[in-house]
């Protein structure tokens, strides 16, 4: 960025000077010819929002932004991002504009480390908690109780370390969120082996969504705590509930209308799934899910028949791929025109040694990695000069060691 030069030599223009020759020095003029553009009060609006980059200080203090914001109230937020930041660095630009600045998002970083933005400013923008902005903020600011508090116990861990660190942080918030398994910073957390009252536990709700997190860890819960923290409106307190492992089912239930598709898909690999839940999530038409819910060792098999016919490529694959297809599918599904539907048949352990053979012989070399390929038929294949084979066959956990050494240098 270049630096403004106030000496009275400093090249000037005529007021009087045509806006093409004003357009003509912003673009191919030399450093101090561009400058006097930047500050000219008949600069175009065009040229100025360029010259923001390198002439802040200009931009900021020319009278013709006056108009330009008469204009179109959105200046501030049309302009490209480099300009933004640049003017928010300049104590000139903010001086006249740090209000306007403040609408741009882009801004508040600069705005932040700015001498010149009013304490009113840095307090919105520390109130807004946006990570990178906000320990810039908290530095130049006296911050008050209820936002250190909504600081830690915001879901982003930076947000809340920062918050831990400043002195006058609430000792006894920081001693709850402690008690209940956070790490001296509040960085991360495990699930508490302390016992919490009611009152501990009502203070956690209270407190704020990373506080609700480390709630829907204790694994004491009673089922009017758990089903509260079950429907929370953050994502990521509904995605703890999850993670607690085993729900009862009409928790289960409840989270499966969840919108909120990653943790859908966490619901859709829990352990003790009840069909009810299962049918739930099946009934979301979501293929994503689905292709996770194909995954599972308990999916019913009419269901894997109809998953096995999708057009989306990875819910019939893994379909095709689970153990709970029956043989005499999995024989079918082997002649599939699919190949992704192959794929999976191949890797399926309950495949027929016979059709893992007939999949590898016809190229599908997936079923040379299958733990039950025959051991007759690695033999043969060992022998055949086809390196993609090997190097197949050399990963399969089931291959014998008389025949390991033959392709060692696959392994």
């Amino acid at each position: 960025m270049a630096v403004p030069n106030d000496e009275p030599s400093r090249q000037s223009l005529p007021l009087t000077t045509p806006g093409d020759r004003l357009v003509e020095l912003a673009l191919g003029g030399d450093d101090e010819q561009r400058r006097s553009v930047a500050a000219h009060p008949g600069a175009p609006i065009a040229a100025l929002r360029h010259l923001a980059i390198d002439f802040p200080d200009e931009v900021g203090g020319n009278p013709a932004l006056t108009l330009a914001v008469l204009e179109n109230p959105s200046f501030f937020l049309d302009l490209p991002r480099q300009s933004v930041m640049s003017l928010a660095a300049s104590p000139v630009a903010v001086g006249a504009w740090a209000e306007a600045l403040f609408q741009n998002p882009d801004s508040h970083f600069e705005l932040a480390r700015n001498p010149a933005t009013p304490v009113a400013l840095l307090e919105r923008i520390a109130s807004a908690l946006h990570p990178p902005t906000f320990a810039e903020a908290l530095r130049r600011i006296d911050p008050t109780p209820p936002l250190l508090l909504r600081a830690l116990t915001a879901l982003d861990r930076g947000i809340r370390s920062v918050a831990a660190r400043h002195p006058r942080a609430p000792a006894d918030a920081l001693a709850l969120l402690r008690r209940a398994g956070a790490s001296e910073h509040l960085e991360r957390h495990a699930p508490t082996t302390m016992p919490l009252s009611h009152e501990e536990r009502q203070g956690l709700l209270a407190l704020g969504p990373w506080a609700r997190v480390l709630l829907a860890g204790y694994p004491e819960l009673p089922y009017n705590e758990l089903e509260a923290l079950a429907t929370d409106p953050e994502d990521d307190v509904r995605l703890a509930v999850i993670q607690r492992g085993w729900l009862p089912e009409a928790i289960q239930l409840l989270l499966a209308e969840d919108d909120c598709e990653q943790n859908l898909l966490r619901l859709a690999a829990l352990p003790g799934l009840t069909g009810a839940a299962f049918a739930r999530l099946d009934g979301s038409g979501r293929t994503r899910v689905q292709s996770r819910l194909a995954r599972r060792k308990d999916a019913p098999p009419t269901l894997l028949a109809l998953y096995v016919q999708s057009e989306d490529e990875a819910l019939a694959k893994n379909a095709a791929a689970n153990a709970g297809m029956p043989p005499s599918q999995l024989r079918e599904l082997a002649k599939d025109n699919r190949a992704h539907v192959r794929r999976g048949v191949a890797i399926n352990q309950s495949t027929p040694p016979d059709c893992l053979e007939a999949l590898a012989n016809a190229g599908e070399f997936w079923a040379l990695m299958n733990p039950e390929f025959p051991v007759d038929a690695m033999e043969r294949w060992v022998k055949r000069p086809n390196l993609f084979a090997c190097a197949a066959l050399a990963r399969n956990p089931s291959l014998p060691a008389s025949l390991a050494v033959h392709l060692k240098g696959f392994r």
